[in-house]
This record gives C-alpha cells, structure tokens and sequence, in this order.
C-alpha cells in the first residue's frame, strides 16, 4: 500500500485493513473491511473520506462503535492514532498523510469513562438549568423561546465541547455534561465551562432585552455508562442524580454550586475558593448533604 494510504491496524494481531475512499466495516460476507469477531456486525459502521479527512458512524449496530473510548453517535472525524472499537474488536486508524498538519482535536473524545457495562470511574458532573423557564414560557410566543432555547444549547455545544466536556444530553431546559476523572486539572475545566456559561448570555438575548440565565450544579464522584440502544448511551449512578439535585440548589443559593466532594483537595494556592454554603435537604437523600459556592476565576 502507499504510504499516503489510511489503514486499520488490528491490536490483537497487527493485521491491516485497507481504506480507500469509503467502506463498511462488519462481519457480513459483502462488506468491505471485514471483521472476523462474533461481537461484531455485519454491517457494523461505515468509514469514508470526506473534506481532506476520515469519518466513522456506526451504522446501528449491536455492540456500539468508539473512538478512543466515546461512543460514536453520530459522524466523527478521525485523526491519526485514533483507537476505533467495533464492538469488542479494537484497532488503531492510521493515516500518514495527516501527520505533520494542524491537529483539530476533539476534545470530548478523550474524556469518555469506559466501554458500557465496564464498571464505574471518577467523573465530574456538570447540571445546567434555564432559569424561569415556565414563566418565560407563559409570556412569550414559542416561536421566540424555540429561538433563544436553540441559540443556549448550541452555545451549551460549544463551551462544554471547548473545555474538553462530554455532552450526555439535553433535557428540554437543562444539559448535562461530564469529563473523565476528578482531579484539581478536570475540574478545573468545568469551572471554565460554568464561569463562560454564566458570562455569555448575549447570544440568548428575548426580545424585551433579557436573556436565558442558568443555574449550574457541579459535582465529582463516580458513575458507570450505559447504552440504552443502538448508538444512545447515558451515565448512571447516585452521583448523577446528586449532581441535578444540587443544582435544583441554585434557585435559592447562588448561581453555581458545588457539592463538598467537589469543592475539597484543590491545592493551596488555586485561584478558586468554594466557601461553605451550609447543608441542605435533598430528595432522595437520607441526610442533608453541604455545599458550596466558587468565588475566585472571575466566577
């Protein structure tokens, strides 16, 4: 093959599949690059080159596809050294002719926990809530809310996307996003996603001159992921459903809060504070739970 030629190197035993413009990867007698492995489909995920790069998208398959760990739910551009799973058969994307350009990394496709059912890691959890919103919605025509809940979400894409956060999904007026980890360096880039949510509210301007505000609710603990069909993942655990409960928390408190385990082992010369915000009754939790606010960052 030539050495500008894209290829699929197989981890278990280095053999190659050619790409060439387009193919389906599977197990079925009539794809392309096929896969001999009983997890995978027969027509598993399609893998072509468009606008100078590659792009995978699974094609509803029955074990899932990832790029680096994240499931792929829709098309995703692959970089070189890209580890692409189908099902449970991993290999590794290599494309030569793009080493050496620009790297247009996607963040979020590092920040996946692990394959579903792999068991629970450390995560942070980020809640964000429209404030108002039924009221809004009782003054306004829907055409104008559709308008500004379109205009907060596409930014919600971008500012999680650009701090490296992974959108779970949204939920009418609220998102939520997670990141891979809890230590002071993955928290530190939710605060930057919740301190650039709160700041940008020109792009959700209404017509009488207001705009959509939003609580945010931050938290660090443990979940698991789970895949409710093909191509549809979500993340479960107590610590998820703590996460919206503390931010249900910013309609009396502040506009952020933090759960303690959040707010706790940050190093000593950190630029954020998070002061003690008392504790509180949460439902569904046995015992009131403390919390905290975030000063510092310029939040």
């Amino acid at each position: 093959m030539s050495s500008e030629n894209a290829w699929l190197e197989c981890r278990a035993t280095g053999n190659r599949l050619a790409l060439e413009d387009s193919g389906i990867v599977g197990r079925g007698p009539a794809v392309r690059l096929r896969v001999e492995d009983t997890g995978v489909s027969r027509e598993h995920a399609s893998l072509r080159r468009k606008d100078g790069g590659w792009w995978v998208q699974d094609m509803g398959s029955a074990n899932g596809t990832f790029v680096n760990g994240l499931p792929v739910a829709v098309n995703t551009r692959l970089k070189d050294g890209d580890e692409l799973s189908f099902g449970p058969a991993r290999y590794v994307f290599h494309d030569p002719g793009s080493r050496g350009r620009a790297a247009t990394e996607d963040h979020m496709e590092m920040t996946i926990v692990a394959r579903p059912n792999a068991g629970v890691a450390k995560v942070t959890l980020l809640v964000a809530d429209v404030v108002g919103f039924s009221e809004l919605s009782t003054r306004m025509p829907p055409e104008e809310i559709s308008r500004a809940m379109s205009a907060w979400c596409e930014r919600c894409r971008r500012v999680l996307h650009d701090c490296g956060g992974h959108i779970d999904k949204f939920i009418g007026d609220c998102v939520f996003a997670w990141w891979h980890g809890s230590g002071t360096e993955i928290k530190s880039r939710a605060l930057m996603a919740a301190r650039t949510l709160l700041a940008g509210h020109a792009d959700t301007q209404l017509p009488d001159g207001s705009s959509l505000r939003c609580g945010i609710g931050l938290h660090a603990g443990e979940a698991s992921l789970s895949r409710l069909g093909p191509s549809s993942y979500t993340l479960l655990g107590a610590d998820v459903n703590l996460a919206f409960r503390i931010e249900s928390l910013t309609r009396k408190l502040e506009p952020v809060v933090t759960s303690k385990a959040f707010a706790s082992n940050w190093p000593e010369d950190s630029a954020w504070v998070f002061p003690s915000l008392g504790t509180h009754e949460i439902k569904g939790w046995h015992q009131p739970v403390e919390v905290c606010g975030v000063r510092g960052g310029d939040l």
